[in-house]
């Protein structure tokens, strides 16, 4: 009878690692079909809202006069 009982327990936590593994599958697939779905998504936006031309050389003007030597000083 007492092996009947351990033969049981033993078959309990058996199925409790085989759920948490499941459950860790199930979990993984979730995150790995989010990327596969949103990586590509946030990879066009990023690259399709690139800064026009004038911005680009705004901004390096702005820098360069910031940035020049002033030999008065």
């Amino acid at each position: 009878m007492a092996a009947a009982a351990v033969s049981v327990t033993v078959l309990g936590v058996i199925n409790v690692a085989v759920a948490a593994l499941q459950a860790a599958l199930v979990a993984t697939t979730v995150v790995v079909g989010a990327e596969l779905v949103f990586v590509p998504i946030l990879i066009t936006y990023q690259f399709e809202r690139q800064p026009a031309q004038f911005d680009t050389d705004e901004a390096i003007a702005r820098l360069a006069s910031e940035l020049k030597f002033d030999a008065s000083a």
